[in-house]
């Protein structure tokens, strides 16, 4: 009995050495390797790229082998084009990073960006780079072309604009083309404009449509709000529309109030009538109270006028109140006497 309790005690001494040695012994290379990475990475966020540039060559050295390989080679890259301000030595960097690393998810990130740099350097007269960022291009999928020529349109390259028409023109993905209409409204140029009212009134999707018409509302070029108003008319989708009615909304041009009045008061369509009844209630002009206040007397839909009452009690106008008031007191309707009633105690 003495002996096997001598070896129970023996065994779990042993057992408690080995725990306390696991428990105390170094980092795994990995650790160490991912640590060593975001140190490196935080260096990035900081904008200190010199020492970036030497946190990750460190790394590179010490850990060849570890899985953070890639991503410190790519923003290696990153922190050398931001410091360096050397298009060719930035452009090489990329394009080694690619043939090294084609699965890496940093991998269109890196494609997109040498397309950008290749384009500066064509633009330069370095044309040896055109057949580098053609046949990259050419090999992967629109998303990297898109985000490189969004990166280009904003330095107002001329260029860009044409290959991203094209570029819209020859896309079978909607998704592609909305990401286009984002794109060309960053772009200031003349053919913007009639290119964004042909997506907004003819493309086969209708969300793209929309997107093009909230892209005309951000124009402040002559000739905008025409096109909305067009838009608005149109046999469009409802919800073409309706983005046409905000888009209006947004203007403060005291000429677009009569036309979201008529709409307002137009029947048929119920929605697009209260739609442009909210942007009335968006415009910050004496006038659109009025015309809330007239809608609210003379629409023929009960929820037309409900929406006209509750644009009102939200309008920074002096009538609001004597609207509500009378509203309150004398309207036929009891639903909107009671809404009335509810809006008074909100003012």
């Amino acid at each position: 009995m003495k002996i096997r309790s001598t070896l129970v005690i023996v065994i779990m001494l042993l057992a408690g050495a080995a725990a306390m040695a696991a428990a105390f012994s170094p980092e795994e290379p990995q650790d160490r390797a991912q640590t060593a990475y975001q140190d490196a990475y935080n260096l990035i966020l900081d904008e200190k790229w010199s020492e970036a540039i030497t946190a990750f060559d460190n790394l590179l050295g010490q850990y060849p082998k570890s899985g953070w390989v890639d991503d410190a080679r790519f923003w290696r890259c990153y922190a050398n084009e931001k410091l360096d301000k050397s298009l060719k030595n930035a452009f090489d960097c990329y394009h080694d990073f690619i043939r090294s690393y084609p699965s890496s998810k940093y991998t269109d990130d890196a494609k997109a960006n040498l397309i950008r740099i290749g384009e500066q350097l064509v633009r330069s007269g370095e044309r040896e780079y055109e057949a580098i960022i053609q046949s990259v291009r050419e090999s992967d999928n629109e998303e990297i072309t898109l985000a490189a020529l969004y990166a280009m349109s904003n330095i107002g390259d001329e260029r860009a604009l044409k290959t991203i028409l094209d570029l819209y023109d020859n896309s079978s993905s909607a998704k592609i083309r909305g990401k286009i209409v984002y794109v060309l409204g960053e772009f200031d140029s003349p053919e913007v404009l009639p290119t964004l009212r042909r997506i907004a009134t003819s493309d086969a999707d209708n969300s793209v449509r929309k997107k093009a018409v909230y892209a005309l509302g951000d124009h402040d070029a002559a000739g905008t709000a025409e096109i909305l108003i067009g838009i608005l008319k149109s046999d469009n989708a409802t919800e073409v529309r309706k983005a046409a009615l905000y888009a209006l909304g947004n203007s403060d041009d005291a000429k677009i109030i009569p036309v979201l009045k008529e709409t307002a008061l137009a029947k048929g369509n119920g929605d697009l009538s209260k739609a442009a009844v909210y942007a009335l209630g968006e415009m910050d002009l004496p006038d659109a109270g009025k015309m809330l206040a007239e809608i609210l007397k003379n629409a023929s839909e009960p929820e037309v006028r409900k929406a006209a009452l509750y644009a009102i009690a939200e309008h920074d106008s002096e009538a609001a109140l004597p609207v509500l008031k009378e509203t309150a007191l004398k309207s036929p309707d009891p639903a909107l006497r009671k809404a009335a009633l509810y809006a008074i105690g909100e003012v």
